[in-house]
């Protein structure tokens, strides 16, 4: 069943040669259409920037570092600052709406989402306690969700 199903127009009138408004559905399904449109061009982005970003990571010999320091860990707390900053941003007031929902679907949703994973993040955590990796696997929890959670407050402290 599509999303948007096309419905004839229909056009309301304050006189007959002045149409004021179309049907209001077609209306919901361009924003809709436009909305995911920038969740699938940011998703994109963000997940090849994650793909360079690790790319970048291995080959600067950076996976010298523990085990429970990784490109997932970095890019998250990346993330989570970036993710701070657009919140404060949408909670602006002087923001279009346009622009508010080029800030939430393209970058929060679309490239932060791609750029940044929970499942790496828990896919790390399991394979880390498959190794016996206890200590390492608490570590990197507590590194992963406290900085994670300052990075937030950081982003979000600098645009207010």
């Amino acid at each position: 069943m599509p999303l948007c199903k096309r419905k004839k127009a229909t056009i309301i009138s304050a006189t007959p040669a002045i149409p004021i408004a179309l049907n209001v559905k077609s209306r919901i399904c361009s924003v809709l259409m436009i909305n995911l449109f920038y969740v699938f061009l940011g998703g994109a982005l963000g997940s090849v920037a994650r793909y360079l970003f690790l790319m970048g990571f291995t080959n600067n010999n950076l996976q010298k570092l523990p085990s429970y320091i990784n490109y997932v860990l970095v890019v998250n707390i990346i993330g989570s600052f970036l993710i701070g900053i657009f919140y404060a941003l949408l909670s602006k007031n002087n923001i279009s709406a346009e622009a508010k929902d080029f800030l939430k679907f393209f970058v929060a949703v679309g490239f932060l989402g791609g750029l940044t994973t929970f499942s790496s993040l828990s896919m790390d955590m399991f394979i880390l306690l498959q190794k016996g990796e206890f200590i390492n696997t608490a570590i990197y929890i507590i590194l992963s969700v406290s900085l994670g959670l300052t990075a937030v407050y950081a982003g979000y402290s600098i645009m207010k």
